[in-house]
């Protein structure tokens, strides 16, 4: 990537996340509305982009932040889009013609989420990645990736709130002194989470794998495709449902910001709704790959 992004990055020295979503919806990358437009050895680009994390870091915490950002350079459909790797803070300044706005959202603090509003931000031609038309499948080449990363995230943070669950049952003490563990409303929900943890997990792993082996040319598009989806809908849906689980054995103080446990389950709650892909698009990537998309069409 050009212009010692990387570089910066890995010094962290910098932010650089991808700014794909727009206010029409956020799955549908061939729907991009934003555009660039050619202007001499660089690109204006016009739109706006909605939840995009970091937003905060790359543009106030630190002196340089960016994202991979996609925009039409020509036609409908999916083959008009290009991606570029746009700086919006360069050495502590601000692209000209770019405004952002902080959303407010209910969970998922540790990085925050945004607007930006781009009116002929520009771009230079050398920022463009992988050519002009090209930006979709730049995308397409690294959503199956950041899937398994969210996957894994979650099979910690539901560790993590299993583990508050076996330590709270062993510890509180009900009716003559019973610790709760000693019912079975609460242990088989113990033995229940920790099953249905360890089943996401091994899937979390296959897809993580298949990544290895398609990055290799061992695997299909499809097969990766297809456990990546399968990894991100099964371990968010567990790590929501094991967050659940704890609350309810911890009770009615777990809905108190004494208990930080209802941090994860907002948090848990982000990837449930969409990011990364609603877990309804990941239902039809899955059904698209294993059936045929002569079949499973949108």
């Amino acid at each position: 990537m050009a212009g010692g992004i990387v570089e910066r990055v890995a010094r962290g020295e910098m932010f650089f996340g991808i700014a794909s979503t727009e206010p029409s919806g956020g799955s549908d990358v061939a729907g991009i509305k934003t555009r660039a437009e050619r202007d001499g050895d660089s690109y204006r680009v016009y739109g706006e982009k909605i939840l995009i994390s970091g937003v905060r870091e790359a543009l106030e915490t630190l002196d340089y932040g960016g994202w991979l950002l996609l925009a039409r350079t020509g036609g409908e459909g999916h083959r008009g889009l290009s991606a570029f790797a746009f700086t919006g803070k360069w050495g502590g300044r601000l692209a000209d013609g770019l405004e952002y706005s902080i959303l407010d959202t209910i969970g998922r603090h540790g990085i925050s989420t945004g607007i930006l509003r781009l009116d002929g931000v520009e771009v230079p031609g050398s920022r463009l990645v992988g050519g002009e038309g090209r930006g979709f499948y730049v995308a397409m080449e690294g959503f199956p990736l950041a899937r398994i990363l969210v996957a894994a995230a979650n099979i910690g943070a539901a560790k993590w709130a299993l583990e508050r669950a076996v330590e709270w049952s062993r510890e509180r003490r009900l009716f003559g002194g019973r610790p709760i563990a000693s019912f079975q409303g609460v242990s088989f929900s113990i033995a229940e989470a920790f099953a249905e943890l360890e089943a996401a997990r091994l899937l979390v792993y296959r897809a993580a794998w298949t990544a290895d082996r398609y990055v290799r040319g061992e695997a299909s598009r499809e097969e990766l495709n297809l456990y990546s989806a399968s990894a991100k809908l099964k371990a968010v849906d567990t790590a929501f449902s094991i967050f659940q689980a704890t609350m309810k054995i911890i009770g009615g103080i777990s809905f108190t910001k004494e208990v930080d446990v209802h941090r994860g389950l907002l948090g848990t709650l982000s990837y449930l709704v969409g990011a990364e892909g609603a877990q309804n698009i990941m239902k039809y990537i899955i059904a698209r790959d294993l059936i045929g998309r002569e079949y499973v069409k949108l």
